[in-house]
């Protein structure tokens, strides 16, 4: 796990921003590869208890997102509003256990629910590749989220990839930021 956050932090400290790659270096892991979000969303951390499970508010700022504009029924949606896990932020409750931590991906889990690794001093790398196909098309979302909790706050980079094709538009395309925590309520 963290030879995994030593290779992508060069690539989180530039905030992704020279392209789908990463860094723009063929070498360098794409962060939200399918096989890269499938490995970490099965990790399992150093940390014991449940010292971050309770009621968190969690708010994303994005800065890039290049999901195109859709028309569904002569309306016109903007994927890339659609894509950061519930907007502007949501109330959720985490879970940490045995060094596993799972952060739903809104307040209904629209996406899936992210879990991966926690460490013993508070970081994480969670992630999910969950299906969410419509009747509009074959679509995946690949989710992720890298970052570092306090007891009662916390702060990170997130990601989200939608894969597939929904009204006839073919997708390929990601948003990247930020987010923060704040505990709302201790543990359950």
């Amino acid at each position: 796990m963290r030879c995994v956050k030593a290779r992508l932090a060069p690539c989180l400290a530039l905030g992704l921003a020279l392209g789908p790659s990463g860094c723009g270096d063929d070498s360098a892991p794409d962060p939200l590869d399918p096989e890269l979000i499938r490995e970490l969303s099965l990790a399992r951390g150093e940390a014991s208890g449940d010292t971050h499970t309770g009621q968190w508010l969690l708010a994303f700022q994005v800065d890039s997102c290049d999901c195109p504009n859709v028309e569904i029924d002569a309306n016109p949606v903007n994927l890339c509003a659609v894509a950061t896990f519930a907007g502007q932020g949501y109330t959720a409750g985490l879970i940490e256990s045995g060094g596993v931590f799972a952060i739903p991906s809104g307040p209904e889990a629209t996406f899936g629910v992210l879990t991966g690794a926690i460490e013993a001093d508070g970081s994480f790398d969670v992630a999910s590749r969950h299906n969410a196909s419509t009747v509009l098309g074959p679509l995946e979302s690949l989710a992720r989220m890298d970052g570092a909790a306090t007891d009662d706050s916390m702060e990170g980079w997130a990601g989200q990839r939608l894969i597939g094709e929904i009204a006839g538009t073919t997708l390929d395309c990601r948003w990247m930021g930020s987010f923060v925590g704040t505990r709302l309520s201790p543990p359950y």
